[in-house]
């Protein structure tokens, strides 16, 4: 059985080892290190409107997702900068109840919508294209070195 809580600075060494786990193995191959995606986690909890979920099942975090509101024309979005789900547990619900309870979280904050961007042809996009997400069509991602 799930539980859930807010993502706070106490979660924050048990969540980096999660996100290294789940974004250095495919489709990502990323090469996080722990202090690195703790860094990483930590800035974004202090973000102004922070809003972080972590997903439990027994005493094993297996779940976090963590963004921040931010006003827009049309009310309150939220930003998903990071979701990830234990690979030992994905398929199994836990990113859609995850989700789900961070939906119900935003609502009672006054959120309006939330986006996110994720890499094209991975099991990311169609997890949140099942859920609902759509392509903004009019919008790119560009990007450059400094």
């Amino acid at each position: 059985m799930l539980a859930f809580h807010r993502f706070t600075a106490d979660d924050l060494e048990q969540a980096a080892r999660l996100y290294v786990t789940c974004f250095n193995a495919p489709p990502w191959d990323d090469d996080w290190s722990a202090e690195a995606a703790r860094r990483r986690l930590e800035t974004l909890l202090q973000f102004p409107r922070a809003i972080g979920l972590i997903a439990t099942s027994s005493t094993k975090m297996v779940g976090l997702v963590i963004g921040h509101c931010e006003p827009w024309v049309d009310g309150q979005h939220y930003y998903l900068n990071e979701m990830c789900v234990d690979p030992h547990a994905q398929r199994g619900g836990v990113g859609e109840a995850l989700l789900a309870e961070v939906c119900k979280t935003l609502r009672a904050a006054g959120v309006s919508s939330v986006y996110l961007l994720t890499e094209t042809s991975t099991g990311a996009e169609s997890f949140f294209r099942k859920l609902g997400f759509e392509a903004d069509e009019a919008s790119v991602k560009l990007w450059r070195d400094v």
